[in-house]
């Protein structure tokens, strides 16, 4: 990775003395053979020659903004510069492939009107439809939430988000910020987004695995919008972190499909980390999404109050599962007891996250296991889809159950 960026270096002196105009954010992915090859000199010393051809007084200065490397294996530069410079270095030997750094959201509102709750009280009846949706098979059920006696204790949550306010009294003191690759922001949530996620997880009141343990991952601003490279700087502090078979990653983001991001989940799950994501608000195709479009994740769609899959949910064969995802009650921001309720396939994503740490609160699994587990126990053909959409027929009638 240093003689990457010595390569790259070499092109900001060629043009130290131009002034910064338009330019792109790029993620090169470096060949793994490239890191270290004998003959790697060479190709950065040709590569200079090449690229100081191209330099005019109109050219952008190539800026590096950050260098990731997920579990030793992939290895990325995000770097700024003209679409020129772009084109010859995807001809690198050295570059496995470079693409736009594109945007992300979160798949949920942040709302600007909020509302704050009194006193927490107990579970003797579940505040959120939700917890008790996925507590039966049939929707008219009004049992109180059930869920096992160990409540995820012991299993780690990363939640990918706009972080977490901590102070929250709902989250028991089990919460925490550990990460922020939001330039500008502190650690904690600024747009609530990530909050009520969480609270839909392992909040005391308004989440599934109760005693679970809570860590936001800011990867989003305050407005819930983020950049890839921001979501794989993330996912490079969770593999260096995280307990395999003891953690699970909630990602209630999408955005176009990008292969950088595909291929650190792929890592990701490679490594033992159970990831749990939104399929995305596009009311599309979830294939068409990162991160919904991978393989080795969950994909969860939104469900409503009468099983009726929400207007908004993507759908299609890349969909996993469904959970509850609309008018979804939990934890906010603006005061420590604070409540909102949510519209998102954000807010179903928590439903199944907090199901996976109930079960790897039992036993540790892998991921593949787990989610078997999960997918095998789901409530079949509850789910009502709209006739007219092409899709319905190609997505699973799965909803989402704790097996309790």
């Amino acid at each position: 990775m240093a003689r990457l960026s010595q390569w790259i270096v070499l092109v900001l002196v060629v043009v130290q003395a131009q002034q910064l105009v338009e330019g792109k954010r790029y993620i090169i992915k470096v060949k793994p053979e490239a890191i270290g090859a004998p003959s790697v000199d060479e190709m950065f010393n040709s590569a200079y020659l090449q690229f100081s051809t191209l330099v005019t007084e109109q050219s952008t200065k190539p800026v590096i903004h950050s260098r990731i490397n997920l579990a030793n294996t992939l290895n990325f530069v995000v770097c700024e510069f003209e679409p020129s410079f772009a084109q010859r270095m995807q001809k690198h030997d050295a570059v496995e492939y470079i693409e736009e750094d594109l945007p992300v959201k979160a798949t949920g509102p942040i709302p600007t009107k909020r509302q704050s709750n009194g006193p927490l009280g107990t579970q003797a009846s579940a505040p959120s439809w939700g917890l008790i949706r996925i507590s039966e098979r049939r929707p008219d059920d009004t049992q109180p939430f059930r869920y096992p006696s160990n409540a995820g204790s012991g299993v780690t949550v990363y939640v990918v988000d706009t972080g977490i306010d901590a102070s929250n009294v709902d989250f028991g003191g089990r919460a925490s910020n550990v990460f922020n690759s939001v330039d500008g922001e502190t650690d904690t949530d600024l747009a609530g987004h990530g909050t009520h996620v969480s609270g839909t997880i392992g909040g005391n009141t308004y989440g599934v695995a109760k005693k679970v343990t809570l860590k936001g991952v800011k990867v989003l601003d305050q407005n819930g919008n983020g950049q890839v490279s921001n979501v794989l700087a993330g996912l490079e502090y969770v593999l260096a972190n995280n307990v395999p078979g003891k953690t699970v990653i909630n990602m209630s983001i999408s955005g176009q499909f990008t292969q950088s991001l595909d291929d650190a989940l792929t890592q990701a799950a490679s490594q033992g980390v159970a990831i749990v994501v939104a399929a995305g608000n596009t009311g599309g195709n979830a294939c068409l999404n990162s991160p919904g479009s991978n393989s080795h994740v969950l994909t969860v769609g939104a469900t409503d109050q009468q099983d009726n899959v929400a207007t908004f949910s993507a759908l299609g064969k890349c969909v996993d599962i469904f959970g509850p995802g609309v008018r979804i009650m939990s934890d906010w921001i603006t005061s420590n007891s604070a409540i909102n309720i949510l519209d998102g396939t954000s807010m179903a994503a928590p439903h199944v996250t907090g199901i996976a740490a109930l079960a790897l609160g039992q036993q540790p699994m892998s991921p593949p296991a787990l989610f078997a587990h999960i997918t095998s126990a789901a409530t079949t053909g509850a789910i009502k889809f709209n006739p007219n959409n092409p899709l319905s027929s190609e997505t699973p009638n799965k909803l989402a159950y704790d097996m309790v």
